[in-house]
């Protein structure tokens, strides 16, 4: 078991060179106070980072140091693995195959080396879909990708913030597909993977997980629909009788309207996207996947978005620490 007093090494791949990725990486890091509690390793091109770094006004110097391999990488440093070739072209703003392509090198050399056991967690710059379906891939994003890479069964995506934990029974699917693609079976296979991961990496004991309906008012006794009088009424029940502490469903409006949140260590629901802190947790696995709230391709020239991002960025980069390190914690009380 690695030594719990060591920094975690933190993998930040690039995104798509084109996007916003690099300018949330450079503002993030800019603060050498980061440097204290992690090691960073970006995947992705020196060349790059340097193209944006040159754009970004009144920032302090970065330290960074180019490497071959994450064994190389040394504290306190920005540490960079070149994962594209020396002539990478960057046109900001724009979804383009070559952009697809360096994306996903960086990605895969990740992965690797998280396999390896050479970096500890993994946070990731967004990427454009499109374009990455465009070049061939038919994960619709980060997490799809990752739970074929890891070959899992299943994967909780978490949106996390100091308030709240939402998960998701279904992910990256039309709303108007959301109706056929949820099941007892799939709803209890989540709230099994919250329930752990709950205990796991938040160090909650004995977790409270609501349950939220798929339909206006809960549907209404069948009047609005019977998705939760016939899916998620028994997926509870069943729940329930594993010993997962699983209470609802409840209406959306009246469960965040009037705080009932606040009495639960996480939501579930059927269809949602909070704009918060994201994870992927991968059952049985102990590494940890993270980004910033959500992930489309933005043009450079949204300034206040990029703010934004940045400041999201450095919560979710300490989060993820503060998880990898509740895991060994974890393992530890169970030897």
């Amino acid at each position: 078991m690695p030594d719990k007093n060591r920094k975690p090494i933190v993998g930040i791949t690039q995104g798509d060179g084109n996007g916003i990725g690099y300018e949330v990486i450079i503002k993030s890091l800019a603060d050498a106070r980061m440097l204290d509690s992690f090691t960073p390793i970006i995947y992705g091109s020196s060349k790059i980072f340097g193209f944006y770094k040159k754009l970004i006004h009144n920032i302090d110097n970065i330290d960074t140091y180019v490497i071959s391999n994450a064994k190389e990488a040394k504290p306190k440093k920005v540490n960079i693995v070149n994962c594209l070739p020396d002539n990478v072209f960057v046109e900001p703003g724009k979804c383009t195959p070559n952009a697809a392509k360096g994306a996903i090198s960086a990605l895969k050399r990740a992965l690797d080396d998280i396999k390896a056991g050479d970096i500890d967690v993994l946070v990731t710059a967004p990427i454009c879909k499109k374009s990455l379906v465009d070049e061939g891939i038919s994960s619709l994003g980060h997490m799809d990708f990752l739970k074929e890479e890891f070959k899992v069964d299943d994967v909780a995506m978490f949106m996390v913030s100091d308030q709240i934990r939402i998960s998701t029974v279904t992910n990256h699917i039309p709303l108007r597909e959301v109706p056929q693609a949820i099941s007892i079976e799939k709803i209890v296979k989540k709230l099994r993977l919250m329930n752990e991961s709950l205990k796991r990496d938040f160090d909650v004991i004995q977790p409270k997980i609501a349950v939220l309906g798929l339909n206006p008012h809960c549907g209404e006794n069948g009047l609005l629909d019977v998705e939760e009088k016939e899916i998620i009424l028994p997926a509870i029940k069943q729940a329930s009788e594993e010993g997962i502490l699983a209470f609802g469903p409840y209406s959306g409006d009246g469960f965040f309207g009037y705080g009932e949140y606040q009495r639960f260590d996480a939501r579930h629901v059927s269809r949602s996207r909070v704009r918060t802190f994201q994870s992927n947790l991968f059952r049985g696995r102990s590494e940890f996947h993270c980004r910033p709230a959500n992930s489309p391709h933005r043009p450079r020239s949204w300034g206040f978005l990029r703010h934004r991002w940045q400041g999201r960025s450095r919560p979710s980069i300490h989060d993820v620490c503060h998880i990898h390190s509740d895991r060994y914690s974890s393992k530890e009380r169970s030897l």
